[in-house]
Parts: C-alpha cells; sequence; structure tokens
C-alpha cells in the first residue's frame, strides 16, 4: 500500500502551544499570520526515520480529529427545535410494546414541552478545539442512572459512589489499612529471595502483557536494570523500585488467550468457570509491589519517579483499588509536571522526548479515566501546554535495540507485536480525544440537560459522532480491526478486543440520552423514525457491551469494565421498567450476565460492585417478574 501523507503530522510551535488546529502553512500558519505573531516549527525530529505506516496512521488520525473540530460546527446554525415542544398530545413510540399504555404514571414523564423552552444546543459546548483536553466530570457514573425518574428515587444519591470509599483504606489512616495498600490483593507475602529465571521471565511477561497499553518505558533500559538487580542486589534507587514494579505487574498478568478462551455469554455457564489465576501468583506480586512502595517515597521529582508512580497506579487497577490508585496517577502527573518545568531548557534525545511524550499521555488518559468515574481533583496535566498532539513514533532502527535484542536476532513476531502496541497506543489516544468531547458535549450536567437539549440538533451530533468512529474505523490497520457488522464476533486478541470495547463504551454514552428521553417523555409519531434507531442501538449496544466485558480477564480497566456493565444493565432495566419499549432478544441473559460479572469481581474490589449487584438483583427480580406475567420465554 502506497501510504501517502496529506497533512503535516505536527503544527507550529505556537500553534501546539494553544493545542488548536494549525493550518501548517509555511512560512507562516493561518493564526499566526492573522494575529502577526512569528511562526516557528520544530525540526529537530527526523520523520524520514519512521516507518510509512505509522506516517500513514498519524496522517489518518489528524485528519480525524480535525474532523471533530468541524462536526459540531456543520450543525450549529441547524435550525433544531426540541421534539417535545411540539408534543401536545401523548403518542405512541414506535419502540413501544403491544402491551404499553399510553397512560404511563405521570412521576415517570416529567418533562413537559415548556420544560424544553428553546432547547439548549450540544453543539454550543463545542466551540474550544482543545475540548478534547477538558477532564471530563463523573457524569457517566451508574449513580445517575439510578437518579432517572422511572427510578422513583428508590436508592440514594451517590449510593455506589459512596460505597467505594467506604470500603477503602486510604493512606495512612490505620495500620491495616496502610498494609492494605502495600499488599493491595490482601495475601502474604513471601519472603525468599530473588530468583534470576524468576525476574527475567517477570520482565518478559510484563512486557508482553501490561507494557504494551502504556509504553512508557524504555524498555532495553528496564532490561538492563533487571541484570543489575539479578547481579548485584536491589538498590534504593529509581531503575530498582521500576523493576520491582514491572515484576509485580508480571506475576499478577496472565496472558489474554488463557481468558479468551473461558468466554460465555450464557451467565448459568459462566458461574462455573473455573479461576484462571494461582494464589501465588498474587503472593509473589503483592512481595514485589511491598518491595518497590519501600523505595518509591525515596525517589527525586524526575521522569523515573513518575514512571514508578504510574505503573504503581496500574498495579493498583490490576487489584481493583482504584482510589488508592488516583493517588498514584495523581503523584505520577504532579511530578512530571515539575519534571518538565525543571528541565525545560536542556537538550534532551529523541529518546527522551518520546518517553516525555507517552508519558503524558498515558498520565492524561490515565485522569480521564478515574476522574470519570471518581469525582477527585485534579492534577492539572489537562491545562498543561504540552505540546504534541501525539507521541512520536518509535524509531523502526531502534525496535530491535529497544526490546533488548541484537537486530539480526530480532524475531519477526516481536516486531510485530512492538508495531501493534505502537498503534494501539495512538488508537486509544484518538478515542480518548473522541470520548471526551462525547462527555463535555452531552454530560456536563445531569439527565435534566438532555430534556432541555434541542432533540434534532442531538439526533444530528449523535449521527455525526457515530460517522466520527466509522471513518475512524475504516482507518484501522489490519492489526487492530475488528468486524464492526458483527459485534457479536469477538476478536481474539487482547489489543483489538480492548480497542472493540472502548468503542463500545463510547457509543453507548452517545445513545444513553435518547434512551433516557423514549423513557421519560413522548415523542410525536412523526418523528419516531428519527428516535427509533437511537433507542434500538442503546439496547443493542448495552448487551454487547455487558458480554464484553464479562470476560474474567484480569486487567488495567477491569474496575472500569465492571463499571460500565452495571451502566448497562441499568439502562436495560430502566426501559423495561417503562413498559413502553420493546426490549431485545436476550436481554435476561444480559442482565443475568452482568450480575455474575459483578459476583465473580466484587471479593477483589472496592464495595461499590457488591451493592450495584444487589441493586441489579432487586430491579431484576421485579422486571422479571412482571414480564413473566405477561410473556413467555
Amino acid at each position: 500500500m502506497n501510504y501517502t501523507r496529506k497533512r503535516a503530522v505536527t503544527a507550529c510551535v505556537r500553534c501546539r502551544a494553544r493545542k488548536t488546529k494549525c493550518d501548517n502553512q509555511r512560512p507562516a500558519c493561518g493564526f499566526c499570520t492573522s494575529v502577526g505573531a512569528s511562526c516557528d516549527y520544530e525540526e529537530n525530529v527526523e520523520h524520514s526515520s519512521f516507518d510509512p505506516a505509522s506516517l500513514h496512521i498519524l496522517s489518518r488520525l489528524n485528519e480525524i480529529l480535525e474532523r471533530q473540530d468541524d462536526v459540531l460546527s456543520a450543525v450549529h446554525a441547524l435550525d433544531a427545535g426540541n421534539i417535545s415542544k411540539t408534543a401536545n398530545t401523548p403518542g405512541n413510540f414506535s419502540l413501544l410494546s403491544n402491551t404499553a399504555s399510553s397512560s404511563a404514571p405521570d412521576q415517570h414523564f416529567p418533562f413537559s414541552p415548556q420544560d424544553g423552552g428553546e432547547g439548549v444546543d450540544p453543539t454550543l459546548q463545542w466551540e474550544n478545539s482543545a475540548n478534547y483536553l477538558k477532564i471530563p466530570s463523573s457524569r457517566t457514573i451508574p449513580d445517575l442512572i439510578l437518579a432517572w425518574p422511572i427510578f422513583d428515587g428508590k436508592y440514594l444519591t451517590d449510593c455506589l459512589q459512596d460505597a467505594i470509599f467506604d470500603s477503602t483504606g486510604m493512606i495512612g489512616s490505620s495500620d491495616s489499612a496502610s498494609q492494605a495498600v502495600d499488599r493491595p490483593l490482601g495475601t502474604k507475602p513471601v519472603t525468599s529471595g530473588l530468583s534470576e529465571t524468576e525476574i527475567s521471565g517477570l520482565i518478559e511477561n510484563f512486557l508482553a502483557a501490561v507494557h504494551t497499553k502504556n509504553p512508557i518505558l524504555d524498555e532495553n533500559m528496564l532490561k538492563r536494570s533487571a541484570n543489575s538487580i539479578i547481579e548485584d542486589g536491589l538498590s534504593w534507587d529509581g531503575p530498582s523500585c521500576l523493576v520491582l514494579l514491572a515484576c509485580a505487574l508480571g506475576a499478577i498478568a496472565i496472558p489474554f488467550e488463557a481468558s479468551f478462551t473461558q468466554i460465555t455469554f450464557d451467565p448459568h455457564m459462566f458461574r462455573q468457570l473455573e479461576r484462571n489465576h494461582a494464589p501465588q501468583n498474587f503472593e509473589k506480586a503483592d512481595t514485589y509491589y511491598l518491595l518497590a512502595r519501600r523505595r518509591i517515597g525515596l525517589l527525586s521529582q524526575s521522569i523515573v519517579a513518575s514512571q514508578c508512580h504510574f505503573l504503581s497506579g496500574v498495579f493498583l487497577m490490576f487489584a481493583l483499588k482504584p482510589v488508592q490508585a488516583f493517588h498514584e496517577f495523581h503523584h505520577a502527573s504532579l511530578i512530571f509536571q515539575v519534571y518538565l518545568k525543571c528541565n525545560r531548557s536542556s537538550p534532551k534525545s529523541p529518546q527522551t522526548q518520546r518517553l516525555e511524550q507517552r508519558m503524558y499521555w498515558s498520565c492524561f488518559k490515565s485522569e480521564c479515566e478515574i476522574l470519570s468515574e471518581i469525582p477527585l481533583p485534579e492534577s492539572g496535566i489537562a491545562d498543561f501546554e504540552y505540546p504534541h498532539l501525539f507521541p512520536s513514533p518509535p524509531d523502526p532502527r531502534n525496535f530491535a535495540v529497544s526490546l533488548g535484542f541484537n537486530e539480526s536476532a530480532l524475531d519477526p513476531t516481536s516486531s510485530l507485536i512492538q508495531q501493534q502496541s505502537w498503534f494501539y497506543y495512538l488508537s486509544e489516544i484518538a478515542l480518548r480525544r473522541i470520548g471526551n468531547r462525547v462527555l463535555n458535549a452531552f454530560y456536563r450536567d445531569d439527565y435534566h440537560l438532555w430534556a432541555e437539549m434541542k432533540v434534532s440538533s442531538m439526533i444530528r451530533v449523535g449521527q455525526e459522532f457515530m460517522n466520527l468512529l466509522d471513518q475512524w474505523h475504516e482507518g484501522l490497520p489490519s492489526q487492530l480491526s475488528y468486524n464492526q457488522d458483527n459485534l457479536r464476533e469477538l476478536p481474539a486478541e487482547e489489543l483489538p478486543f480492548m480497542i472493540r470495547a472502548r468503542v463500545l463504551e463510547i457509543v453507548s454514552c452517545i445513545f444513553r440520552p435518547f434512551l433516557f428521553y423514549a423513557i421519560h417523555s413522548q415523542p410525536l409519531e412523526s418523528q419516531e423514525s428519527l428516535l427509533h434507531p437511537f433507542v434500538e442501538q442503546a439496547l443493542q449496544n448495552s448487551m454487547r457491551l455487558i458480554e464484553t466485558n464479562s470476560i474474567r480477564h484480569r486487567h488495567h480497566g477491569v474496575w472500569y469494565t465492571c463499571r460500565v456493565s452495571v451502566s448497562a444493565a441499568l439502562s436495560i432495566l430502566a426501559a423495561a421498567k417503562s413498559s413502553r419499549i420493546s426490549l431485545p432478544q436476550g436481554w435476561q441473559s444480559a442482565v443475568q450476565l452482568a450480575i455474575e460479572t459483578l459476583l465473580f469481581w466484587e471479593n477483589d474490589g472496592p464495595g461499590d460492585l457488591r451493592v450495584a449487584r444487589v441493586i441489579l438483583e432487586e430491579l431484576f427480580a421485579v422486571e422479571l417478574a412482571g414480564f413473566e406475567d405477561n410473556h413467555s420465554w
């Protein structure tokens, strides 16, 4: 394939600092010309060393991100009246079941025509092209679905949020809590000496199973540090801390293939599956993590210290300890910002620049993920004027060296894994930007916002977001591609599997406002065809999310996927409770599968998983009883 760059990979220095689009005109871009400022481009990056595939992917991602800026401006001027504004009489919705009543309880339809007024246009919230860098608020959490009027206020506000903190041992709160942080898996530490064979194997497993998702380390340097520990023993410095954290993660991570072979969508078979993780692996992981914790507080404000705190956060997420993980990610971001300011004038090698770029984006992504679930303070990483829109691709000439091999002896499979990891990392960054804009457009407030928005504008914007994701999928390299036409077909490789799960999560956020509207409002019959596909896809996508997230594979995002499954199951149950929307076939099995998934993980995680499981069981029992009164399985 002939890869032709359609636009420059990087903007000018001024536009990159402002985090705005640059038209890349030479010698001066349009913005710099308009304000009479000097326009400079960084020329110290040798693009000729990048492989054509990396250049093509960067170009495609930049084109898609540029299209994001145009999506809402294209509909901004459209005349978008609120559907509820013209709905004078109750009408049957095309997704209504045959038994739906047009005189449903009034409390489930609280949004009268005048509540919408002229309507709020979601496009107004997307005027800043750096909107993707705004950390989303925690408006997609399951608590806010439980607050929907359809559930009649049965559960306390923030009951799931409170459960996260009620069951979390905070750092320094007590001796037992401190031990829980040191040994997040709750196991008895192993005190035997460190084995050369063991360390080498754990490092290899870390690089293959963990580092591929957040490639923030110099792999060659990590291996040299590991060899030094094997030969000379542990030190109290940053490299030793990094090796210990990598070993801890290498001990707790298992190959994706072992988990994939266990996948079943049958909730009854799911419960009978054997656990694929040996207790001794947890003990080993806790031992290495405890040794790392003793060193991490001694590190200076360096990029190595930031890397250590970040990997500590990743380990705690593996252990389903999100609040403690937040502390580590927050610390990593703060240290990294201090490091950049202290070294802003220092000359840096291309390899150091690449590590800095990856560190920035990994910190930013992790903060977005955790703060979209837990309302805690930001580190300021999103406001830090960091100029690189994407991290620079690794130099293909250094693939062998960075993997710790002689170039002539490099296994082609290792090179492919490295390339797939790089494409995954770029795609994850692009999806985080798209996801942030979806959240900042539709979730800057609770569900009352949806009642005030112009529904026709919501439809247009929602469709544009879907078109954007379709365009993004078309540009995926074959190493990450999945079957978008049949979402029940799961990719057998981990990185395409994870990419697909991320897309399903974004799609769920796009469609949820339309499901809410269908449940709580009564649109005109003439508007049915407009809303029908969004509501239908909201339910179908919820089922696909539950199925995808049921995989019993321990990874960085397990806690997130559990909460996404809770939101998906609550969305289905809200539709069932409304008695107005036709439910997709298999919805009962999907909800039960979500319950089984929570049951599997709840003993490892914070209290919100157990509370969510109990709530789902209660709601499901009520809806299942009512459904069986009128239908047969």
